[in-house]
């Protein structure tokens, strides 16, 4: 994962390549959970989660996100939470409160930033771990919950030959008018202190 600015988010699109769809949220202030993305997993899927090998049993991988806006030095930044997690796959997680995700967090996934008006937090999914034993023997590691739940996804109509799509989620921040300084405190401040102007949002 990385913070950039969200005016750079077009030309990192373009850099990923068609076969990375990217999903951009804007958050601002959601005291409860809300899924940002999910896939389901066969009762036989086995995904890497902390360390351990975990048997999917028909449930779901889910990110999700919550946030706050909290006033900081610079004006505002929205405190932002993310987790994935294994819930059953009947679960409704369109939003629901709570101290912790439902389901069984992933605590090697967990994110906990501040991110001012203008940044992005991009998570894409880390590269499949091989054992590298050889091309004839290469026996790959189950996936990581990471790459299970973002990580390339199949596509039918492009045939067995051809690679699938992975999915890349940014997070746009987006900081209330009334929480940044306004322009008359900016030029009223010290002159040794600069003031850069944040990027602009992604259409």
């Amino acid at each position: 994962m990385a913070i950039v600015p969200a005016g750079d988010l077009p030309d990192i699109r373009t850099r990923l390549g068609p076969l990375t769809e990217v999903t951009r949220v804007i958050v601002g202030q959601s005291a409860n959970w809300v899924e940002l993305a999910h896939r389901d997993l066969g009762a036989d899927d086995l995904v890497m989660m902390d360390g351990a090998f975990m048997r999917g049993d028909g449930g779901a991988l889910r990110i999700s996100v919550r946030d706050a806006v909290m006033p900081d030095a610079d004006g505002g930044c929205v405190q932002t939470e993310v987790a994935m997690h294994l819930t059953p796959a009947t679960l409704p997680m369109q939003s629901l409160p709570g101290d912790a995700p439902a389901g069984r967090v992933v605590m090697q996934s967990a994110i906990e930033c501040c991110l001012h008006d203008g940044e992005a937090l991009l998570i894409l999914p880390a590269p499949t771990v091989s054992t590298g034993k050889g091309p004839a023997t290469t026996s790959d590691l189950p996936p990581t919950a990471g790459v299970a739940l973002l990580g390339e996804r199949a596509m039918p109509e492009r045939g067995k030959d051809r690679h699938g799509y992975s999915v890349a989620i940014a997070l746009i921040a987006k900081v209330p008018a009334g929480i940044r300084p306004s322009p008359a405190e900016e030029v009223d401040a010290p002159a040794d202190v600069g003031h850069t102007a944040p990027a602009a949002a992604a259409p």
